[in-house]
């Protein structure tokens, strides 16, 4: 129960500072992945630093002030055992934004020690992508934003 409750404070301190993530009416379509430094990458970047207190220099303090973010990869880091994680990415969208910058959120689900958890990472792309916002949310709760649900972990089973 102590776990549950702490995890559910992550996820509450996630969703107040992340970003809202997209209008579902502006989806775009296509992703193409580019060399090191792609919207991907950043996104990949992160995910696979996540147990790395290194990992905070990728969350611009502008979006991510460190009071908050802090507690919240902490949390991740001691009670998640994220080196075991099961899991992968699943789904991205991607919308235009009005200055002609595309931003897409990338979305991970797994399997953890604490709980599953699904993680979505805004990316702001251009020339040097930024992360814009984390939002951590339950593997159970349905979200809009994954359009290829057939990748999601729980019907990881039904695809063989």
């Amino acid at each position: 129960m102590k776990i549950a409750v702490t995890i559910l404070g992550i996820i509450i301190v996630a969703i107040v500072f992340g970003t809202t993530i997209m209008d579902l009416n502006a989806v775009g379509s296509g992703y193409s992945p580019a060399g090191g430094n792609s919207a991907r990458d950043v996104a990949d970047r992160v995910i696979a630093n996540l147990d790395r207190e290194s990992v905070e220099v990728n969350f611009p303090e502008k979006y991510f002030p460190r009071d908050q973010l802090r507690p919240l990869l902490a949390g991740l880091r001691q009670q998640c055992d994220w080196k075991s994680r099961d899991g992968k990415f699943v789904d991205y969208i991607t919308r235009p934004d009005a200055g002609g910058v595309n931003q897409s959120t990338f979305i991970y689900e797994y399997y953890l020690k604490c709980d599953s958890l699904r993680f979505l990472l805004s990316v702001k792309g251009g020339s040097e992508p930024e992360l814009t916002g984390f939002n951590v949310e339950p593997i159970e709760n349905a979200n809009p934003l994954i359009i290829h649900a057939e990748n999601q972990l729980k019907n990881r089973n039904n695809n063989y």
